[in-house]
């Protein structure tokens, strides 16, 4: 059995109705109520939009709680991720120093060639080395002011002085 569907003028009706058939009595403690109902919808409808903003600030409040605890164990998870970065990164510095020095170490045992950088087989002066005469003779003129295992023969010409091996 489906439900009667009925328009706001029968429900107006069967209430008329219904307050016809009480008592005076009944009828004025019903008028009496519905006064004081009517009375309370506004008090209601305030208290209601009152405690509608109390909980939309409660929520506001809570959110920035909780945001900053999410960002205080963001922080604490930030920060350990960079001190577990950065002592890795540490060991693998000090592993590429080592590996550095042994490099180095292992370069100082040779001589190069001062004029291309391969190892050198032949020495000047102090500490002058080069890997060929070619490479010797190609420097020559750079190394000749500062040689001193080869005598410099100075030639006057007009008034100048000459160096001249």
């Amino acid at each position: 059995m489906e439900p009667e569907i009925t328009s706001t003028q029968d429900n107006q009706s069967k209430n008329a109705h219904f307050i016809n058939g009480l008592t005076p009595r009944s009828r004025l403690f019903l008028q009496n109520h519905q006064a004081w109902l009517e009375q309370r919808v506004p008090a209601l409808s305030y208290a209601f939009e009152r405690m509608a903003e109390d909980f939309k600030g409660d929520m506001l409040e809570y959110e920035q709680i909780i945001r900053a605890k999410m960002e205080r164990k963001l922080e604490k998870k930030r920060q350990k991720i960079i001190a577990f970065v950065r002592s890795d990164l540490e060991g693998q510095l000090d592993s590429l120093k080592a590996t550095l020095d042994a490099i180095v170490a292992d370069a100082k045992k040779y001589q190069w060639c001062d004029h291309c950088g391969k190892l050198a087989i032949l020495n000047c002066c102090y500490n002058f080395s080069y890997c060929s005469g070619t490479c010797r003779l190609l420097d020559w003129y750079k190394h000749l002011e500062i040689c001193d295992k080869y005598p410099r023969i100075e030639v006057k010409n007009e008034g100048e002085s000459e160096k001249r091996v």
